[in-house]
């Protein structure tokens, strides 16, 4: 946003030379050049434009748009088709920048996780260094001082974008897929503000789940991202509940999840677990976390109705020695199984399934770093 508002305060800067010899410049090298070096110093990164259009009267067209890491964790940073936005004159003698619309074509965004935790984005929500007494000053001093503008923007939209977040070895911690998102925007008194709608097609979480034709409200601000309420597919069942990044004191994320009516089978083959268990799952999840598996946190419930289980691996074992081979497949009426996460441990406090044939009870623990499990299982 500063450097559009840098783009701004520059067009209006030449006003003064004249209309017509302000429209000849707009078009030149020179000043491509010159918003360019404003916008590399403002981002602290390499940025480029393949094409920049800028009038005093329609607004500002950018095409091919790069925006370089940074950090050094990865190349891009940010990618655009085209970057379209259309404002108005006259607020700006009142220090307000004023826009009716800014829409960004396309865009593919790279976020990665240091080995320290940090991110590769936070360069971009740290305040410029000040030195001397301005550094000292009070917020509400700078934000009323000299070269300060209010933002307002009516309409922000972001069509097909492609958003990945990483961690320091390159895996996927989540990916998104054409996302669209329109809300209204404001910046004032140095507070980002934004309300909108946001839809996205898929949602790849660890390459394990993916949730399909998400849609819900979205509102950000400088604390944090909340989708609240968020509803979508996932496994053929129904998705829904709220969805909140903290970027402020520090990075976090919380996921409070319910699912209803998936397929067992098709979640256990996304997530790539080789287990005969089909039925219909119904589910609830809590998870908080500041980065990869190990920095999750949560507890759970999940109970499967009407399915099936068979040729488990411990099923077999306990067939053959019990002389049993109708524990082999078991048609079974409920499977509840009540769990917590923390430091790589899933915690199955509590594992109950009832059929006719047979009740098994039980708890344990499996260990996420090294596909391990101990469980203590008791059978009748």
């Amino acid at each position: 946003m500063r450097i559009v508002v840098g783009i701004i305060v520059v067009v209006i800067a030449l006003s003064s030379g004249g209309v017509f010899f302000i429209t000849r410049y707009l078009q030149t090298p020179e000043f491509k050049e010159r918003v360019l070096s404003e916008a590399r110093e403002t981002a602290g990164t390499e940025v480029e434009v393949a094409e920049l259009d800028i009038s005093i009267w329609r607004g500002i067209a950018l095409e091919g748009v790069m925006i370089a890491d940074p950090s050094g964790l990865s190349n891009e940073f940010l990618t655009a088709d085209r970057l379209i936005l259309r404002h108005r004159l006259l607020p700006l003698l009142r220090r307000q920048v004023q826009i009716d619309r800014l829409a960004l074509d396309t865009p593919v965004v790279t976020l990665v996780q240091a080995q320290d935790g940090g991110w590769n984005f936070e360069q971009f929500l740290s305040p410029p260094e000040e030195s001397g007494a301005e550094s000292a000053a009070e917020p509400e001093e700078r934000s009323g001082g000299e070269g300060s503008f209010d933002v307002i923007l009516s309409e922000f939209s972001i069509r097909d974008a492609d958003i990945s977040m990483l961690n320091h070895q390159g895996g996927v911690m989540t990916q998104l897929h054409d996302l669209d998102l329109v809300s209204s925007i404001s910046f004032l008194e140095e507070r980002l503000d934004a309300v909108g709608n946001l839809s996205v097609g898929t949602v790849n979480l660890g390459n394990s789940l993916v949730v399909s034709s998400l849609r819900a409200p979205v509102r950000i601000s400088p604390e944090e991202f909340r989708l609240s309420p968020v509803s979508g597919e996932l496994a053929g069942g129904e998705f829904s509940g709220d969805i909140v990044l903290n970027t402020a004191p520090e990075f976090r994320y919380l996921m409070d999840i319910e699912l209803t009516g998936a397929d067992v089978k098709a979640l256990l083959q996304e997530a790539r677990v080789e287990s005969e268990i089909n039925g219909k799952l119904q589910a609830s999840l809590r998870v908080e976390g500041g980065g990869g598996l190990s920095s999750m946190v949560g507890q759970g419930q999940a109970s499967v109705v009407g399915g099936r289980v068979s040729q488990l691996p411990a099923q077999q074992l306990v067939a053959s020695i019990l002389k049993v081979p109708s524990l082999q497949e078991i048609d079974f009426e409920d499977c509840v199984v009540e769990f917590s996460l923390a430091d790589n441990i899933l915690e199955t406090t509590a594992i109950r399934l009832l059929s006719p044939l047979v009740q098994v009870t039980g708890r344990g623990s499996v260990s996420l770093e090294y596909n391990t499990l101990d469980h203590d299982m008791m059978l009748a």
